[in-house]
């Protein structure tokens, strides 16, 4: 376990990937997607607490508005059901069945999703009003390009958690043993790059041995 907590620290320290911010989304809502999809999949995210957050800033309020946009979240044991449930259920009829929905019709939206008792998995999925609709008439669309940020509350209730329940892991379990070989690491990093690279490989190496006992 320390070798892999080790591991975790280093390459959080060293080689932080770009893009790899918890959950934040960069994308464009697609009346073409969603109506080829019956709703357009953004992501999924498992909420917990009393003030989890969805936020989501957008630039062209014009558009959306005049394509109705919406976002529409579902668990997803109630989305697996839908599923499941084939041709019985149209397309309208599947986006009603959303357990919270979001008119996007501003540039920032915040959507507060609360009372989980524990953590659980939501969907979120984009429609607008051509998305069950037949034809081709939202080809001459413009897509909206957005920023999404979904936030579970942190120790003090406040929605400043940038991960998922299920993704807090092994960097939330040992925070206040971590900030000391944080420190440490990132001192390497800046000062003496080969020294934290010989380090990184010290700490893979760990975290493939096997405890003995």
């Amino acid at each position: 376990m320390r070798g892999l907590r080790l591991l975790a620290v280093a390459l959080t320290c060293c080689w932080w990937p770009p893009g790899s911010q918890g959950k934040t989304l960069r994308g464009s809502f697609s009346s073409a997607a969603a109506r080829d999809a019956q709703g357009q999949s953004i992501g999924h995210f498992e909420f917990h607490g009393d003030h989890a957050l969805l936020c989501v800033r957008i630039n062209n309020i014009a558009v959306a508005v005049g394509k109705e946009a919406k976002l529409y979240l579902f668990q997803a044991q109630e989305w697996l059901k839908l599923q499941e449930g084939g041709p019985e259920y149209s397309c309208s009829e599947k986006l009603s069945k959303a357990q919270l929905t979001m008119a996007v019709n501003q540039t920032e939206h915040n959507l507060t999703v609360s009372q989980i008792p524990y953590p659980q998995k939501w969907h979120v999925f984009y429609a607008d009003k051509y998305t069950c609709r037949e034809g081709g008439e939202e080809s001459q669309m413009e897509d909206v390009p957005f920023e999404m940020m979904l936030l579970n509350p942190d120790a003090e209730g406040n929605p400043f958690d940038h991960f998922s329940a299920g993704e807090s892991g092994i960097l939330k379990e040992h925070t206040p043993i971590l900030l000391f070989d944080i420190l440490l690491l990132k001192s390497e990093c800046a000062f003496s790059p080969g020294l934290a690279t010989w380090t990184i490989s010290i700490y893979v190496r760990r975290a493939g041995e096997t405890p003995s006992g």
